[in-house]
């Protein structure tokens, strides 16, 4: 009834004119968001109007990094990555439109998945997340998870690299 634990969604048809990180602020102002997650910076327009995709995205990052700081709460938003596929670690450079992204960025995770089913029938999905930048530290950990989409459950898989060592830490 309070609405703590509510998920609330905005899509560009209910936003009343441009989809812009100030539409975004005016919906943390209304519904008193606690934590922002936007999907598709494709979705959203710069009120610069820049002429470049990258300029754009590059635009729209300062402002969701500046609305991040001004409303003290975090922003979560989802950034796909380069088509091409890449060799060796995951790192910023294979995130598509921007460098700008990573540069505004707090914490960065990059999330990889390979199939294990041959494997591991119960978890026929390997996720590894890739901290890749961290501005209090950590970079370049992996957490890898055992999961299965099909009942919803993920399963931790200990790594003494990660920093985890008790089963209270992992819980």
């Amino acid at each position: 009834k309070d609405g703590r634990g509510a998920l609330k969604i905005l899509t560009p048809n209910d936003i009343a004119g441009p989809a812009t990180v100030a539409a975004l602020r005016a919906f943390v102002d209304k519904e008193h968001l606690e934590i922002l997650f936007i999907d598709q910076y494709s979705l959203l327009e710069d009120t610069s109007r820049a002429q470049s995709g990258h300029e754009r995205v590059a635009n729209i990052s300062k402002a969701v990094k500046n609305l991040q700081v001004m409303k003290r709460i975090p922003i979560v938003s989802v950034a796909q990555m380069n088509r091409t596929k890449t060799e060796g670690e995951l790192d910023t450079s294979q995130i598509s439109l921007s460098d700008k992204i990573p540069q505004y960025a707090t914490i960065l995770i990059m999330l990889e998945q390979k199939d294990q089913e041959e494997t591991d029938p119960n978890n026929p999905k390997l996720i590894t997340l890739n901290i890749t930048k961290s501005r209090d530290g950590g970079d370049h950990r992996k957490v890898q998870y055992g999961v299965n989409f099909n009942t919803g459950e993920w399963n931790y898989i200990p790594n003494e690299k990660d920093g985890i060592t008790s089963k209270a830490e992992i819980q």
